[in-house]
């Protein structure tokens, strides 16, 4: 049952992926290149642990999370946006500097809690442009997300922090921005009603 569990959670989290990466061919999504090219780097490296770590059904999540973010990674160079404010070079900068600490770290569980302070780091402009700009997100693709992180969590089967606290924080990650991105499209059907009363 737990691997099957994983297939699912792996399947959903790069079916996330489409909806997002439609939009970005399509204009509408902007995804924000700090972002996105550090959280391909954190995955690869990610993988590597968590693979020296014994994770088995659970692996599919990181694997979708490599190849998703690679994608989306290479469509930022081109078609996103971010990179190049104070704030950026700041978050580049801590973020590169997590990175040295995690690899230092020879803990799993360390490791895993340093790879995770590096994401949250690296989500930060992305939670601003939510919040700013929700019509620059795919609300579908992080409602998947988090459905696809229930279903890693549900996999792996036992109590090892070391292997649930990824897919816990990517629920975390993507259901809260899910509830932004919501939050802000209800506000702003509210604005347009208010500027277009019926008569």
């Amino acid at each position: 049952m737990h691997p099957t569990l994983g297939i699912i959670g792996g399947l959903l989290a790069l079916s996330a992926n489409v909806p997002y990466i439609r939009d970005i061919l399509r204009g509408t999504t902007k995804p924000h290149r700090v972002t996105w090219g550090i959280f391909f780097l954190l995955n690869l490296i990610f993988l590597g642990n968590q693979l020296a770590s014994g994770a088995t059904s659970s692996i599919w999540l990181v694997v979708a999370f490599v190849i998703s973010t690679f994608i989306i990674f290479s469509l930022s160079l081109k078609y996103g946006v971010g990179g190049t404010t104070r704030l950026d070079i700041i978050i580049l900068v801590g973020a590169l500097a997590g990175v040295v600490v995690w690899q230092a770290l020879q803990a799993p569980l360390a490791s895993v809690v340093a790879n995770l302070t590096v994401a949250s780091i690296a989500a930060v402009p992305t939670y601003r442009k939510a919040w700013r700009e929700p019509a620059s997100e795919t609300k579908l693709a992080f409602l998947l997300g988090s459905i696809a992180a229930i279903f890693t969590i549900l996999s792996v089967g036992e109590l090892n922090l070391a292997l649930l606290l990824l897919p816990v924080y990517s629920f975390a990650y993507n259901g809260s921005i899910y509830v932004i991105l919501s939050r802000n499209h209800v506000e702003s059907m509210s604005e347009r009603e208010r500027s277009n009363p019926k008569n």
